[in-house]
């Protein structure tokens, strides 16, 4: 036969001072403690009275202001309008929660020199914003332009595709002068793989890099 033993809990006028303290904070304090959590001091604790809390939620932690983890991450693509220091800042405070590195353009060491400067923002900052690299596949792709100043085209206007190919693709910054229009192209044999008369489509796809 089962049998059940009861253990008789002491009343709170028996106990002393120190104890009925130490069982009150007991109650209290969740398993866990938070900074904003004070236990009851001497003066505000009612030792005949016993509280009980069913959940690890005290009043201090619905009454105050706790710190919130958000979930939701925003991905920023890191451009050459936005590799220094003040505006990596700006894109911080705005909510950025991953820097995408895109390794179709420039190459690695000057995405070494946006990652050092990203890494001494955040460390200014104290975020702990993610860093993604997309990493390079095979396609052909335009040089940088120069000064990263946008090239307008006309219609009919003539334009110099250089075929600057893997080794001055890097280098080779396009440019627009009053002489003439000039852009790079990381395809090194372009000039043997058309002929007069061909066409070459130049897309900028929607919200590309």
């Amino acid at each position: 036969m089962a049998t059940t033993a009861a253990v008789a809990r002491a009343p709170m006028s028996s106990l002393t001072l120190d104890e009925g303290l130490a069982k009150a904070s007991a109650f209290w304090t969740p398993d866990y403690h938070p900074e904003s959590i004070m236990p009851p001091d001497s003066a505000e604790a009612n030792i005949d009275v016993l509280t009980v809390r069913s959940t690890g939620i005290s009043t201090a932690m619905i009454m105050k202001d706790q710190p919130m983890v958000r979930k939701t991450k925003i991905v920023c693509t890191m451009g050459p309008k936005c590799w220094d220091e003040k505006t990596m800042a700006e894109l911080i405070d705005a909510g950025m929660g991953v820097a995408r590195f895109n390794f179709s353009h420039g190459d690695h060491e000057a995405h070494q020199g946006v990652l050092d400067r990203f890494r001494k923002v955040c460390a200014e900052k104290n975020s702990n914003c993610a860093v993604l690299l997309d990493t390079k596949g095979p396609e052909v792709r335009t040089a940088m332009l120069r000064n990263h100043e946008p090239i307008q085209l006309e219609k009919g206007q003539e334009i110099i595709v250089y075929a600057a190919g893997p080794d001055e693709y890097t280098t080779f910054e396009g440019y627009k002068t009053e002489e003439e229009t000039k852009i790079g192209c990381s395809y090194a044999k372009l000039c043997q793989s058309v002929k007069p008369g061909n066409k070459l489509l130049f897309c900028r796809r929607l919200g590309g890099d």
